[in-house]
């Protein structure tokens, strides 16, 4: 549904920002997910108890917290990826059509 209404927002400078609005509140809910899963794991893996909580990535030992930013991070850049190939395309394939059809 987010995608949509960014979709329809492009049209007008007012709707712009109801589109920022609702982008920032699209990272707000990841960044709050990102907290909860981060509490919950520290706490499943007694991270609070020895101070150690990790992943293994291959060889590597990553602490959660970083994996779940990586997470985030990777998420994020999809979402920018798409807002800027499929949103920009579409919004010019709107202003051709608007062109043609005047």
């Amino acid at each position: 549904m987010f995608f949509i209404l960014t979709l329809k927002a492009n049209k007008t400078k007012e709707s712009f920002s109801y589109s920022h609005k609702k982008f920032m509140i699209f990272i707000g809910c990841w960044l709050a997910l990102l907290a909860i899963i981060i509490l919950i794991n520290m706490w499943s893996t007694g991270f609070f108890i020895s101070g150690v909580a990790s992943r293994s990535v291959g060889t590597i030992s990553v602490p959660y917290y970083a994996w779940w930013a990586g997470v985030l991070l990777v998420h994020t850049i999809i979402y920018f990826i798409y807002r800027r190939v499929y949103v920009t395309k579409r919004s010019k394939q709107d202003k051709q059509s608007k062109h043609i059809n005047s």
